[in-house]
């Protein structure tokens, strides 16, 4: 997004408006925006799944069957009474983009214009939130106070790499245009951020297949699925340490922690639980798509009120031994039958 000459004009001579804050100040503002975008609404976070089917049911696509078009277009303008009457907020997250950068150009900027019809501004960043957990968790466990509001995002931010390089580009400039341009970029929608992102991302999901694979093919070592979870979360700390090159002050053990993992590290306890589940099984293959259903489970069961989720990772979620719903608010729905009863409902209630 960008400001018209006139609005420019008018941020320039206002003597007393935010942009005039010293620029680490204003980022702040930046950051906590998203949260007030937030505030007494539900948080819906919707599977790439059913943005395809919200685009789909509203294109003259002749692959998929009317009473299905007519289901999802009717979750679609559920929705958007919701969002127009303030009763919840729709959000995606920084792997859902991810995703949708996979697409041909063409699809993924319709898949974009459905997100932005719905007003996501509002991003749910994995990223984010595994690296403040892992803070979190070690200076919980010393006693210190942990961060707090660090898993929302703009949309212009899912990206942290290249909202990182684009501000760097910016850091000579005075503290005023700094602050305007930054403010500009984080109103940004999603069809900008992936014209702005087009082929520029890399995608893991595949090595991430082949390594899980490989691994339990190798590995004839029986474990309890406990004992996995346990060796997940160690393993994931040991990789954030060594990532944001973070000194840690205490000596969290995830075995003698473990239910401070589950209430203030929903992501990392989630990424360890799914993937020990699939790894009990020793039959189960995973495909390269789990990657990013795994991120989108690990974000948005732990921060979100409502998550319309795949059908498979939804029995995963739900049934033991992770059984998440006994530990976090989330409610999880990949039946589009019951997603439209719980639209129609949260509607009833205005």
């Amino acid at each position: 997004m960008s400001y018209t000459d006139q609005e420019l004009v008018a941020l320039l001579l206002n003597e007393n408006g935010i942009h005039r804050l010293p620029r680490l100040e204003f980022a702040e503002l930046m950051r906590k925006k998203p949260y007030d975008k937030v505030v007494g609404k539900r948080i819906i976070f919707i599977d790439l799944k059913y943005w395809v089917s919200f685009r789909m049911s509203l294109e003259d696509d002749i692959t998929i069957k009317l009473e299905e078009k007519i289901l999802y277009k009717s979750i679609y303008k559920n929705l958007l009474q919701l969002v127009s009457n303030n009763i919840a907020v729709c959000v995606t997250s920084d792997s859902i983009l991810t995703e949708v950068e996979k697409m041909p150009f063409d699809r993924k900027l319709e898949t974009a214009k459905i997100m932005d019809s719905l007003q996501v501004v509002v991003v749910l960043n994995g990223l984010n939130a595994c690296t403040f957990e892992y803070i979190n968790i070690d200076l919980i466990t010393a006693g210190k106070e942990p961060i707090d509001q660090y898993h929302l995002s703009s949309v212009f931010e899912a990206n942290r790499f290249l909202s990182a390089v684009t501000l760097k580009k910016m850091e000579n400039e005075p503290d005023l245009l700094y602050n305007i341009m930054y403010d500009s970029m984080s109103q940004m929608t999603v069809q900008e951020y992936l014209k702005e992102t087009n082929g520029d991302f890399y995608d893991p999901s595949e090595k991430f297949a082949e390594l899980v694979n490989d691994t339990k093919s190798k590995d004839t070592t029986k474990y309890s699925y406990e004992e996995l979870l346990i060796q997940g979360l160690a393993s994931q700390s040991k990789s954030l340490n060594k990532l944001i090159n973070y000194t840690p002050i205490s000596k969290a053990n995830p075995l003698e922690h473990l239910s401070l993992y589950i209430e203030c590290a929903p992501f990392l306890y989630l990424h360890s639980a799914i993937l020990a589940a699939i790894n009990i099984e020793k039959a189960r293959t995973v495909r390269k798509n789990d990657f990013y259903d795994l991120s989108h489970s690990c974000i948005g069961v732990g921060y979100a009120d409502y998550f319309f989720t795949e059908k498979k990772f939804h029995h995963l979620l739900k049934t033991k031994p992770i059984d998440c719903t006994a530990h976090y608010k989330c409610k999880l729905y990949s039946d589009p039958f019951e997603i439209l009863n719980v639209v129609v409902n949260l509607n009833s209630q205005i």
